[in-house]
């Protein structure tokens, strides 16, 4: 990929993370922690993507997807609005590049809608909330771009991030933002496959 992409990367991610950074001021120095770590996964991931077509397609989705993670890790929720418009624009995107077909993202969302009805059940009789919604907006969002074989690794990269954020912040208990580790996973993922 050209040094011009590079740049253009840079410069965008860093923009969105000055933007996200004077929008979210008043958390102080709490803020550093999760734009550092995603903006190692995506400005190291950039380094692997060899087409031009994958670059635009890595920089629509980390523009869109990235001020979602940071206020799903701040506030362990989304705005439902901007995450219907960023997953309807995502599968737009993945379509439009020729990423994905229409059938793959028919068979994400059956599979998603049947593990959302298992883990309903599991939910119902254990009477707590185990995944969020959005995440499973998420999902398909990341998943629709994924070739088959690698999204086992996908989803064994995001848990183990998920896991070891709980062990640093020592609370068992404590709700778990998934979205920022979906996005550094993806961008990992993403940028090895292509």
């Amino acid at each position: 990929m050209q040094h011009a992409n590079l740049g253009l990367i840079l410069i965008t991610i860093l923009c969105t993370f000055g933007l996200i950074f004077a929008q979210q001021r008043s958390k102080g120095v709490k803020i550093f922690w999760p734009i550092c770590f995603l903006a190692i996964f995506q400005i190291g991931s950039t380094f692997w993507i060899d087409t031009e077509e994958r670059f635009w397609i890595f920089l629509i989705i980390n523009l869109m997807w990235t001020p979602l993670a940071l206020d799903d890790f701040f506030n362990k929720s989304v705005p439902v609005w901007s995450l219907i418009i960023s997953a309807g624009l995502s599968g737009i995107a993945f379509l439009y590049f020729n990423i994905t077909s229409l059938n793959i993202l028919v068979t994400v969302v059956i599979i998603l809608l049947t593990a959302r009805l298992i883990i309903f059940f599991i939910e119902t009789m254990l009477s707590i909330q185990l995944i969020g919604g959005a995440d499973y907006l998420a999902a398909f969002a990341f998943i629709s771009s994924l070739h088959s074989h690698v999204i086992g690794y996908w989803i064994m990269l995001f848990s183990l991030l998920g896991i070891l954020h709980a062990v640093r912040a020592s609370r068992a208990q404590e709700t778990i933002p998934l979205i920022p580790f979906m996005l550094a996973s993806w961008c990992l993922v993403f940028s090895m496959t292509s």
